[in-house]
């Protein structure tokens, strides 16, 4: 089943904030409410526009962020060695 616009718009919504760079799925899916399979389509949908951290929180979920938000914020640094393992820190 394809995501629906508005469902990919309630995601890049969600992540859209200034409070916090990193959110995991379950962190994204109240924001946005829907369910966490939706948003699981949804970032699967706009790759190109989220990225996920190499890095994880302590029970091992992935963090997601805006691109557009990451490129603004992380180091320089962090974008090279990203770039080269192909993921970002």
């Amino acid at each position: 089943m394809a995501t629906a616009q508005a469902e990919i718009n309630a995601v890049i919504e969600a992540l859209n904030d200034n409070s916090k760079d990193w959110y995991t799925i379950r962190q994204i899916a109240e924001r946005a409410g829907l369910p966490v399979d939706t948003v699981l389509a949804a970032i699967e949908t706009e790759r190109g526009k989220l990225v996920r951290s190499a890095n994880k929180t302590k029970s091992g979920e992935n963090l997601y962020s805006l691109r557009d938000i990451y490129e603004k914020k992380a180091p320089f640094y962090k974008k090279v060695l990203g770039s080269l393992k192909n993921r970002v820190d």
